[in-house]
């Protein structure tokens, strides 16, 4: 009787502790998160870009490439140029010790004070292969003269870091890359 109690409460306290770290504990980067992705969705997938402290993973979209730009703290997912534009993926971590929604909150609001014009199109929940939840924002913002799309994703990491990743590219690639994006972004393991 008491190792079924015992059993149960090892299960919960397994499970409390997958949602903690936001990733299976058998799950590496790029590994078992394809597996529940169609062959069409996986086919939109390129290599495996992981930062160098190995905090998070996912796969960039098929025919990227990752580059390290000085001032960012992570590599960036770039694509081939195309009429001089690199559509680009880019991570920031941060360590906010506060709950996830009132860190989105404060995001939303933040975002929408800096960017000029910014407009939040959509406003949705997503999941990882992995388990992790977060939310994810498709939006319009102006830069440099220039009309862009932009996918949002605010994750939760282990203990207060949250993670933002935020794919950029031209309004006229917008169909495409946010089917490609959520793609991606179901990859992502964070650590």
């Amino acid at each position: 009787m008491h190792s079924g109690r015992f059993a149960i409460l090892a299960g919960v306290i397994c499970w409390l502790a997958v949602l903690a770290v936001g990733c299976r504990p058998s799950a590496k980067p790029g590994e078992d998160q394809d597996s529940s992705l169609s062959a069409t969705d996986a086919s939109a997938l390129g290599d495996l870009l992981t930062d160098d402290t190995g905090k998070f993973a996912y796969r960039m979209p098929a025919g990227w490439s990752s580059v390290k730009i000085p001032g960012n703290s992570f590599k960036v997912a770039v694509e081939a140029e195309q009429s001089g534009y690199r559509a680009n993926i880019q991570v920031s971590r941060e360590a906010v010790p506060r709950r996830f929604d009132l860190f989105v909150e404060e995001s939303r609001k933040s975002l929408l004070k800096l960017q000029s014009g910014a407009m939040i199109r959509e406003d949705s929940a997503f999941t990882t292969s992995a388990g992790v939840e977060g939310r994810r924002w498709i939006v319009n913002v102006f830069q440099n003269g220039e009309r862009l799309w932009q996918a949002y994703y605010l994750v939760p990491g282990p203990n207060d870091d949250k993670l933002i990743v935020t794919m950029t590219a031209r309004t006229d690639q917008e169909l495409h890359l946010t089917y490609v994006s959520d793609i991606c972004m179901k990859t992502l393991v964070v650590r």
